[in-house]
């Protein structure tokens, strides 16, 4: 983002910069050349959605920017629905299941998953790899048959899985 800050008369001089009190540290938050001045990706990245004030002091006064940060992620599941099979004669079926979380972004981690309120364990029922988890077989062989939603807790955002666990054990 580049606010350029021009005057009528004479030139100007930039100064320090300010996000509210926080002073901007050069080529770190931002860039400045001949006036303008570029707010860097990377620092908006970090911002919280919603309106900051950038604060420019220059040499001809202060310059207030009032600049609206909206988060644009979005996370989607891959696959979004999966089924697991109870039936452990079933090869194809009763197998760990792999869910991919996919973003539009840079910077998400997976912080937890879910199962409702409860959080599942790492190794003990899923196992992850960057944003690729694989929820184990042994714990979804204790879940009811029927859908259950798994959340994919980020730093960007929630989504959702849905597993159908069947179970096609033929009693005897």
């Amino acid at each position: 983002m580049v606010l350029a800050v021009a005057v009528n008369t004479g030139t100007v001089t930039i100064g320090d910069i300010y996000n509210g009190e926080t002073k901007l540290t050069k080529t770190t938050h931002y860039t400045e050349t001949g006036g303008a001045v570029t707010l860097l990706k990377t620092y908006l990245d970090d911002l919280t959605a919603g309106d900051v004030t950038i604060t420019i002091e220059t040499s001809q006064g202060d310059v207030n920017a009032v600049i609206t940060i909206v988060d644009t992620t979005t996370l989607t599941a891959d696959p979004a629905n999966a089924t697991f099979d109870k039936n452990t004669s079933n090869a194809e079926g009763y197998v760990d299941v792999e869910i991919e979380v996919k973003h539009n972004t840079t910077g998400v981690t997976l912080t937890s998953v879910k199962n409702g309120d409860a959080a599942l364990t790492v190794v003990t029922d899923y196992t992850a790899v960057g944003l690729v988890v694989t929820l184990l077989k042994t714990y979804l062989d204790d879940l009811e048959v029927g859908d259950t939603v798994i959340t994919f807790n980020t730093n960007k955002g929630d989504v959702d899985a849905v597993i159908t666990v069947v179970d096609t054990t033929e009693e005897i």
